[in-house]
């Protein structure tokens, strides 16, 4: 007897960070695999993976993910939805870009790679097994569905990098700006007394002449 994993059994568990969209997968997936329409089930579970990667990346920086792209201009920043925003977007692209950004792990790239090929090996329903189907969905389960989501952390320390160019720059302007005024204060206090010797002087010569 097929020991169901868990993440058939039970999708909605929070642990899994799974969408609303991918918990329908997963249970339209295990009732495809019961009716021994094996074929079907690839794709649902798919479909699955590949939103799950979606907002990862979005989750991650989108923006990231948009600058490494040669075809940023097919994602669709104004659509409401994840699968309107993602649709002209090529999925090996995502899964390349996820496992380079250590958005996922390279276990879980390989896996998803699995899975990638193995829905254009649909035509038979006997090149699978339902034990197959539930080890692949075990490791996903192990290696993506349970793993937290990520954080571009690069952006933050770009911030404050600028940032701190930018204090240092205030810093120096405040030191220039300070030796600046203290030349000016000892140039104002040369002429000063430069008019006070000349002043001296003056008395000197004049003190001399009544003497």
């Amino acid at each position: 007897m097929e020991k169901i994993p868990e993440i058939l059994n039970n999708p909605i568990n929070p642990s899994f960070n799974l969408a609303e969209m991918e918990i329908y997968n997963l249970k339209e997936a295990l009732e495809l695999i019961e009716l021994e329409k094996l074929s079907f089930s690839i794709f649902v579970i798919w479909q699955c993976a590949i939103s799950n990667l979606q907002r990862r990346v979005e989750t991650f920086n989108i923006e990231t993910f948009l600058n490494t792209s040669k075809n940023r201009e097919l994602y669709n920043k104004s659509a409401s939805s994840l699968k309107e925003r993602w649709q002209n977007i090529n999925e090996y692209e995502i899964i390349e870009f996820c496992e380079k950004s250590s958005i996922i792990t390279k276990v879980s790239a390989h896996i998803i790679r699995t899975l990638y090929w193995m829905k254009f090996s649909t035509e038979n329903e006997k090149n699978f097994t339902k034990n197959e189907i539930f080890s692949l969905l075990y490791l996903l389960e192990q290696n993506l569905f349970l793993s937290k989501f990520k954080i571009d952390k690069r952006e933050n320390v770009l911030e404050s990098s600028t940032e701190f160019k930018r204090r240092k720059e205030d810093e120096n302007s405040e030191i220039k700006n300070a030796t600046t005024h203290q030349e000016l204060v000892l140039k104002n206090g040369m002429r000063e007394f430069q008019n006070t010797l000349l002043t001296n002087n003056k008395n000197d010569t004049l003190l001399t002449a009544y003497i």
